[in-house]
């Protein structure tokens, strides 16, 4: 796993629970996540591992799935004309 979180703006999506036996500052316990930001105008969702970790996993595909499916379906919410009458 290469990243975790740093900011407390981001929004987790998935905490792997992970523990880093070698960290610098021992006293700080990183959190290793799946991330969301927002960045300009738009979001960016940080994986915060490495592919070749996950690349024939299938419980991960199913995760990924859904979570692409679920941000899908909100843009396209977001999308739609207001209809009042």
């Amino acid at each position: 796993m290469e990243q975790y979180i740093t900011n407390h703006n981001d929004k987790i999506l998935m905490n792997y629970n992970a523990s880093l036996l070698h960290y610098p500052l021992p006293s700080l316990k990183p959190i290793i996540a799946t991330y969301e930001l927002n960045y300009q105008k738009g979001r960016v969702i940080s994986l915060g591992i490495y592919s070749d970790d996950i690349i024939m996993n299938e419980s991960f595909d199913k995760y990924l799935d859904n979570l692409v499916s679920q941000y899908s379906v909100q843009y396209q919410r977001q999308q739609q004309p207001s209809v009042t009458t």
